[in-house]
């Protein structure tokens, strides 16, 4: 029974008017201010069959709004007043409900009641429109009927007073709270019913949520339709292919005749119907809104093509219904709010629900929602901007304020609750993207330049297209500055002159030479530009001392990228921000990092890998959002000490010397600004030929020893020509010593582990955990490293795991096996790399 009352609860709990009967039909009693407890306990009664539970679909001190709607079918015959039979009856439930579904596309399920009559019932997941379901219902009922909506004929909820109740199904289902009654499902009685036999739905709560999902995108849908006439809604939902245009003609019509709506309103709703039935010929329907609107209102076809009494557009089906009404405003949003505000209620409260349906009406006239990363966003059509729905967006504010409704206010609060409940049960979901986006399907690289302009990059052509279009949405990065294409020397490398030439390279601290580096630090920083296919993502690393240029470097890097006004961040020891600063760039500096706490590995390991991020919303205790890793990382250091092996397996690493003469910062940072149209414009030269070898390349399947395996397939799809591709590889395996180094350098186990391994009387031997961990600890006794040893390994579980994250960076130096033996005890045995002549003894 739980499960019922659960979803029962769901669906009828904020009802306006409980109403309780006795099994044998005595007087009705009306339960007023019912608490949440109370109400679960007269469910049980229903269930159970002590007391019929009925309640009405408005929602107490929201009574414009409503949960579920309802039809309930006495059905007396109209000449003799006898009442019709039971196949009588269920014939008109399931008419009504094929025609809820044809016209509207909602779903509706039918219950044979009590009183041998039948209910449909329709639900929704967020609170409808009441007066806009009435009028659906009504208009329903008539034409589908032919009947009169009366008491003891055919009744709809909500209907004329509000509070008046429905009776719910399902009453007596339990013979106890655990027990269904045996009878209940082959009486049918109480239950909701289906197909030709009336067949008992067994799995009523698994209707009801399917029904609810089912509604709630079309609900939203005919919310933006509701104030035209239903004529429109009812277009809109059946707009069959070969009648668009005669369609489109007649809503447009209707809107210019009957609504008095002015033409941008009127695009505004052919665009949202085209839209949401993915009609490809947009131009084509705006093109006819226009056209019927320059006509005079004599010429115009409007209800005659609705009504189907034009002979000369002649559609398949009637839509004009009887009760057509416009009820539209055409005034300003703040002057309805105002107008809204001013009509209070004897209590002096006014409707703040239907400021929020106005406010919720204008933001779906002015863009659209949609969804990443489980956030909501509001795209702006005219301006191409998208702006975040969350509880402190500026421009959200901004609108607001522009529409007398003030961030400070409650009533602020309440209609920002109201668009996020609207927001989740009909947005599209889509992929935001930050600063440059490569589909490798088409070979195209949409590169941001503001937030009104995309490039459009192929190997052969740019075109400018504005954000938006082609599904391609940018997010809009602040401080970012717009850079023009300018004809520039074509003798000239910018990327090397302005960049990669600068770097200070010593020549003695790393395996790589000079040359090599720079080669690197170029395709790194190329590889900036193509974020969606580097799941995993280089970690970019200048190590030198102070003065040696390397944050000047990496600064100067997002100075081209994104403007003047980029600059380095700096990460506190509790990494309390990090994740706030990777999930909203698209590349982040950290400066001096020289020993990162455990919070900070974690995180680079994270950022490396491209992991989902998980972060409890604000304000919240289970709101979870999740935010996929597109962010690229570079660090500067002068003492690195990163013995984490997963992210030192991720370095890519340059080597500075202090510079011996030192050049004043705000001068490069001039001299690049200055320049940076002619160096983008090189730039992007260059990424047309980059974009070129990768379609070349398409087809080649390229394995790599090298930890970050899509930066290397990159450069390697990338090099100029086989030679290139043979030397990348030899710089690969160097980087792979670069980075063992990073892992082992100051690690007194690798210490410990040289000096044991060199021991002739430990060869060939097998060592538990246990043994191993006393052995070493005399081992590093006897080097004097005792106390540095104990303090990072403190037990045989320690040692052991270390040893199998190290094991692939030693392995150009000691070899170590491991396998488990007998009552799963793990053995190890080592083998220096140089003396290797005998057979692992483990296997």
């Amino acid at each position: 029974m739980q499960e019922f009352i659960t979803a029962f609860d769901d669906s009828y709990k904020t009802t306006s008017k409980k109403i309780t009967s006795k099994p044998d039909d005595e007087k009705y009693f009306t339960h007023k201010e019912v608490k949440p407890e109370e109400f679960r306990e007269m469910l049980i009664n229903h269930f159970l069959g002590k007391e019929r539970l009925g309640v009405s679909p408005e929602i107490e001190g929201q009574e414009d709004l409503i949960l579920f709607a309802g039809i309930d079918i006495d059905g007396k015959a109209k000449k003799n007043n006898k009442e019709l039979t039971t196949e009588e009856k269920y014939q008109i439930a399931l008419n009504l409900q094929k025609a809820f579904w044809e016209q509207y596309r909602l779903q509706a399920l039918i219950e044979q009641s009590k009183s041998k009559g039948f209910h449909l019932f329709t639900f929704f997941d967020i609170p409808a429109n009441r007066e806009f379901i009435q009028k659906v219902l009504e208009n329903l009922v008539t034409e589908v009927t032919d009947r009169t909506i009366t008491n003891g004929d055919i009744e709809i909820f909500p209907k004329g007073k509000k509070g008046l109740a429905l009776n719910l199904p399902y009453f007596g289902l339990f013979k106890d709270e655990n027990t269904i009654n045996e009878d209940f499902y082959e009486l049918k009685k109480s239950c909701f019913v289906e197909g030709e036999n009336m067949e008992p739905i067994e799995n009523p709560l698994e209707r009801i949520e399917a029904t609810k999902n089912a509604n709630s995108a079309t609900l939203l849908f005919l919310e933006t339709l509701k104030d035209y006439p239903l004529c429109v809604s009812k277009a809109a939902l059946n707009w069959t292919e070969g009648e668009r245009n005669s369609l489109t003609m007649a809503v447009a019509g209707v809107l210019k005749k009957v609504a008095k709506t002015p033409i941008d309103e009127a695009i505004n709703v052919i665009t949202n119907i085209a839209e949401h039935n993915k009609d490809e010929e947009l131009s084509g329907r705006i093109a006819t809104v226009e056209a019927t609107y320059a006509n005079d209102d004599k010429e115009i076809a409007a209800c005659s093509v609705m009504k189907g009494d034009n002979e000369n557009l002649v559609l398949s089906q009637i839509y004009c219904q009887s009760n057509c009404k416009d009820n539209k405003q055409q005034t300003s949003i703040k002057a309805r709010v105002r107008a809204i505000q001013a009509d209070k209620d004897s209590r002096g409260v006014y409707q703040k629900d239907k400021i929020a349906e106005v406010i919720i009406s204008e933001l779906l006239n002015l863009g659209k929602i949609y969804r990443a990363n489980k956030l909501y966003y509001l795209f702006l059509n005219e301006e191409k901007r998208l702006i975040c729905i969350s509880d402190d967006p500026l421009e959200l504010r901004a609108l607001f304020t522009k529409w007398g409704i003030n961030a400070s206010e409650n009533l602020y609060k309440y209609v920002l609750n109201e668009l996020y409940a609207y927001c989740v049960t009909n947005p599209e979901d889509v992929e935001i993207h930050r600063f440059a986006y490569y589909n490798p399907k088409n070979f195209t690289l949409y590169l941001y330049n503001g937030i009104k302009e995309i490039l459009k990059i192929t190997s052969d052509k740019i075109e400018t297209i504005e954000n938006g279009d082609e599904g391609v949405m940018f997010e809009e990065l602040n401080n970012y500055e717009p850079f023009r294409l300018v004809d520039y020397d074509k003798k000239i490398d910018y990327v090397s002159k302005y960049l990669t030439d600068n770097l200070n390279i010593d020549k003695v601290a790393s395996l790589l030479s000079l040359s090599t580096q720079r080669q690197i630090a170029k395709i790194w920083f190329y590889s900036l530009f193509f974020e969606s296919i580097m799941k995993t993502k280089p970690i970019f690393t200048a190590i030198g001392n102070k003065g040696s240029g390397k944050t000047t470097f990496l600064r100067r890097v997002g100075q081209i990228l994104f403007g003047k006004k980029f600059n380095v961040t700096s990460v506190a020891n509790d990494c309390k921000d990090l994740e706030t600063i990777i999930t909203n760039n698209y590349y982040v500096v950290i400066d001096n990092l020289d020993n990162p706490p455990k919070a900070l590995n974690d995180a680079l390991a994270r950022i490396a890998t491209g992991q989902i991020i998980k972060k409890r919303k604000y304000f919240t205790t289970n709101h979870e959002l999740e935010f996929e890793v597109k962010c690229f990382v570079a660090l500067t250091s002068r003492t690195p000490q990163f013995t984490r092996d997963d992210v030192a397996d991720r370095l890519i690493c340059i080597y500075l010397e202090r510079f011996s003469l030192f050049k004043d910062e705000n001068n490069l940072c001039r001299l690049v600004m200055d320049n940076r149209d002619e160096i983008f414009s090189y730039i992007i030269n260059q990424l047309q030929k980059i974009i070129k070898k990768l379609e070349d390349k398409q087809d080649e399947d390229l394995s790599v020893d090298f930890r970050m395996a899509d930066f290397a397939v990159f450069a390697l799809k990338t090099a100029e020509n086989e030679q290139v591709q043979k030397e990348l590889e030899e710089i690969f395996a160097k980087m792979i010593k670069i980075q063992n180094e990073f892992t082992l350098k100051d690690d007194v186990l690798y210490t410990v582990l040289s000096n044991f391994a060199r021991n002739t009387d430990h060869k060939g031997k097998r060592f538990t955990p246990a043994e191993l961990y006393r052995l070493f600890k005399l081992e590093a006794e006897g080097l004097g490293l005792e106390k540095p040893f104990e303090a990072v390994y403190k037990n045989p579980k320690s040692v052991s795991t270390r040893l199998r994250n190290i094991k692939d960076n030693l392995s150009d130096e000691i070899l170590i096996y491991y396998k488990k033996g007998h009552r799963n005890q793990y053995y190890y045995t080592f083998e220096l790399v140089d003396e290797s002549e005998y057979q692992d003894p483990l296997i």
